[in-house]
């Protein structure tokens, strides 16, 4: 169901409860029903910033990568966007942001040319 739809459905849900005569136990089904949506639309929208966030690949921040743990989203799933082995992501730490970008170029260098490349060069200095 599209945003829009369950944001519709609702609508008329809440119309209902405030214009119908309705009985106490339709009340509740409908206010569970409202309840129900709502959950849905959140899960819709956290859905979307994951996948907005896992789309930029290598280009993911630490910051980035704490936002999909908080979404649920599991370190092998991010690892592989990453460009991370699957065999090498359980070497990587994801305790806190100098740790990780340690493990994550020592286990890819050719990542780490890459970023350098492009202008983005890890200085784990900058974290002392």
């Amino acid at each position: 169901m599209e945003r829009i739809d369950i944001l519709a459905k609702i609508t008329d849900l809440e119309y209902r409860l405030e214009n119908d005569e309705l009985t106490d136990q339709e009340r509740m089904d409908i206010d569970k029903e409202i309840t129900r949506l709502g959950t849905q639309l959140n899960l819709n929208k956290d859905a979307q910033k994951a996948l907005k966030i896992l789309n930029k690949r290598v280009w993911m921040t630490y910051s980035d990568i704490e936002i999909l743990q908080d979404l649920g989203v599991g370190k092998l799933k991010i690892m592989s966007h990453i460009g991370i082995a699957q065999d090498h992501s359980t070497d990587i730490d994801l305790s806190n942001a100098k740790s990780f970008y340690k493990t994550f170029y020592a286990k890819n260098k050719r990542l780490e040319n890459y970023h350098k490349r492009f202008g983005r060069v890890f200085n784990p200095e900058l974290y002392d």
